[in-house]
């Protein structure tokens, strides 16, 4: 996400949002998208 903080690695395909970065859930929509 353009101008947060990441803090630790995270995982491909992983959403976050923040500042510091958090893992967020990701939506139905996404879900369905991009098979997750």
């Amino acid at each position: 996400a353009a101008g947060s903080v990441i803090t630790k690695s995270v995982g491909p395909y992983t959403l976050v949002a923040g500042n510091p970065a958090k893992e967020i859930e990701p939506s139905q929509e996404c879900k369905d998208v991009y098979g997750l």
